[in-house]
């Protein structure tokens, strides 16, 4: 039978019977390392043996009372152990990698989002990871991760793509508002279908008729709306809000402060379920490990979004 060819060679149990190897000279015997292994001595002895067979040369001189290293043995060792050292090390240092990501994020997700959402974040986040980098690029369009050359993304509303693995890591209340400019103007709307007679404005438009959904006796109420301003940026149309254009729907987050300071008052809220939210996810494509670097940020944010809603 011919010698074993080089993937017979890659297929042994290379690592283990070197660590196997390395034990027992350490122990100084068979059995001490057997026990330190969590090994039968059999066990051992065979690893030895394969290890010997394969780099046909005796390591060690073995008897009932004694084991000691050949001169080939001694030299194996001195390189295997060093070999077993490095490895080690780069285990540690990617485990600690993993406990202090570093390098570049990439992220890709909506303007309002990214502007009201995230960016007061970035300084708690970055003191907290000093050797990370972000990087932000803001659109409303939906793109693949990959094709994007990002990390990941952020997406609005309920996700389809199997392909992508999506995690969920909030979510936004709608609320419906206008200008007080614009109510003295027109007056306020008390019920959904006193919408049909205002100027409203949609956030996003993918068909020529567009309905806001209510809640009203217990059942869901959609209003078909209409209005002469439309955009797919959330503060253009926060703008023409404050500017008193019309009724705007839009995420609660986008407009907090203005209705805190009542540049825009809320309108129909007790018709807005308020427990319903557009959930907020972020997507990746599909990896055995999780990056350190999208896990921490995940996390994070994911930690901070659920705080914010606790005390809102």
């Amino acid at each position: 039978m011919g010698r074993a060819g080089p993937e017979s060679d890659m297929n042994a149990d290379r690592y283990g019977e070197i660590l196997v190897f390395t034990r027992v000279v350490a122990c100084g015997g068979l059995s001490a390392a057997a026990r330190a292994l969590s090994l039968s001595p059999s066990a051992v002895s065979k690893r030895i043996s394969r290890l010997e067979k394969r780099l046909n040369v005796r390591l060690l001189n073995r008897s009932s009372r004694s084991l000691r290293l050949t001169a080939e043995g001694e030299a194996f060792y001195a390189g295997a152990a060093r070999s077993l050292d490095t490895l080690d090390e780069a285990e540690n240092a990617l485990k600690s990698l993993s406990n202090s990501p570093r390098g570049l994020l990439r992220i890709f997700g909506p303007p309002a989002f990214g502007y009201l959402q995230l960016a007061p974040l970035v300084p708690e986040f970055l003191a907290l990871y000093p050797d990370l980098r972000l990087e932000f690029q803001l659109h409303n369009e939906i793109v693949d991760p990959v094709e994007a050359g990002v990390d990941l993304a952020i997406r609005m509303g309920p996700q389809r793509d199997s392909s992508l693995v999506a995690r969920k890591i909030g979510g936004s209340r709608w609320i419906i508002c206008a200008a007080p400019s614009y109510l003295r103007r027109h007056g306020t709307p008390q019920t959904p279908t006193d919408l049909l007679s205002h100027n409203c404005m949609s956030f996003s438009v993918r068909t020529h008729r567009v309905h806001w959904s209510f809640k009203e006796n217990g059942h869901t109420v959609r209003v078909p709306v209409r209005g002469n301003a439309i955009s797919n940026q959330g503060e253009m149309l926060r703008q023409l809000a404050l500017n008193g254009v019309g009724i705007l729907r839009i995420s609660e987050f986008v407009v907090a402060a203005d209705t805190a300071a009542g540049r825009l008052v809320p309108v129909l809220a007790d018709y807005v379920e308020k427990e319903e939210e557009e959930p907020i996810y972020a997507v990746f494509h599909h990896q055995r490990h999780m990056s350190p670097r999208i896990r921490v940020f995940l996390d994070f944010v994911q930690k901070k979004l659920a705080e914010q809603r606790r005390h809102n």
